[in-house]
């Protein structure tokens, strides 16, 4: 017999752990013997701190050990349910003896090397057509069998009844590979890759919420919800955030766009955004003429109000520049920092 190589030993191990840890749950005394160490072994890790109860960890470590045990629960859920599926199948009668397998019988012989993977049986008959192997109307057919097919049968119809249509799919990554929803990144290194296909990034140019009611005014055959219209924006479409941002974020932006939101929550205005503002006073946002006011067509309109009461306050956000104290080795010094402040004011 030849040297063994390195999986072959692991596995002759594998398989001797398995055959160890079998014997012990089947000598009751051994089993009980075995679960007394493991419970002064955890004993004597959580008197060191080594255990720490759910309370006492971050944030973080509770998010991934909650993952960890929705994983185990999805995992040990499912092999009791393939294992019940096992046992539920329709029995094939043999047709010798049962007693004649003896040490020959694939099952017995899984259990004795503790094997948890189930092993179907093959009968050794005559030669007989498939149809009147399964089909025999000796076999007892239990209701739990033929009703867990038929709600089986019900899911495949829904499932299948449910899927989303492919037109509507293309529709909706056309929409946002328009140049107009969202900018290609010029860089050779903006890329990005998944299951094996490389795309160019592109970043959207409005909020998610926005480009659906805008997919929803140039398509409005098609019914999709919010949510559906964000899980199907393509990996490549990215949300941009601070980092990635190449337009304009300045202060004097960011405070009208605070003014518009705080207007609108008040109900003096009907547009919620700056863009919906350029979009009802301008013929186009995009062009200069219409911006600055000298286009022919749109310089005479303006932003139309609601009634309101002039001397109720209204609360809104800012950013402003506050001057801040603080020490340094020893030494007073002062900085100034741009802080986000709740403002309170009037439309007067």
């Amino acid at each position: 017999m030849g040297k063994l190589s390195e999986a072959e030993k692991k596995e002759k191990k594998r398989i001797a752990e398995r055959r160890r840890r079998e014997r012990i749950k089947n000598d009751p005394i051994l089993y009980e013997r075995h679960k007394q160490r493991d419970r002064e072994r955890y004993a004597k890790r959580k008197a060191e701190g080594k255990v720490k109860k759910m309370s006492e960890r971050t944030r973080r470590e509770q998010k991934a050990l909650r993952k960890y045990f929705r994983e185990h629960s999805k995992k040990s859920y499912e092999k009791k349910k393939q294992k019940n599926k096992v046992l539920e199948e329709k029995p094939i009668s043999l047709p010798f003896d049962s007693g004649a397998l003896n040490d020959h019988d694939p099952l017995s012989t899984s259990q004795t090397l503790g094997m948890k993977s189930p092993i179907n049986i093959i009968s050794v008959t005559e030669p007989q057509s498939p149809i009147n192997t399964f089909a025999d109307s000796s076999v007892p057919v239990s209701p739990a069998t033929s009703e867990s097919s038929s709600k089986e049968e019900s899911a495949g119809l829904m499932k299948s009844s449910t899927k989303l249509p492919v037109d509507i799919k293309e529709a909706v990554v056309k929409f946002y590979e328009d140049d107009e929803n969202s900018r290609m990144c010029p860089g050779k290194r903006d890329y990005r890759v998944r299951n094996k296909i490389r795309k160019q990034k592109r970043y959207a140019t409005e909020s998610l919420r926005d480009l659906h009611k805008k997919f929803q005014a140039q398509h409005p055959e098609i019914k999709i919800s919010y949510s559906l219209f964000c899980r199907l924006r393509p990996f490549w479409v990215i949300i941009p955030n601070v980092l990635a941002r190449e337009t304009c974020s300045c202060q004097t932006h960011e405070n009208f766009n605070f003014v518009v939101s705080a207007l609108y929550k008040h109900k003096i205005i009907s547009e919620s955004s700056p863009n919906q503002i350029l979009e009802k006073n301008c013929c186009d946002p995009r062009y200069v003429s219409c911006l600055t006011r000298v286009c022919l067509e749109c310089n005479n309109k303006r932003v139309t109000y609601l009634e309101f009461d002039n001397s109720a306050e209204i609360d809104y956000k800012a950013w402003e520049k506050q001057k801040k104290a603080y020490f340094k080795n020893g030494e007073g010094r002062i900085t100034l920092q741009t802080i986000k402040a709740n403002v309170l004011g009037t439309t007067l």
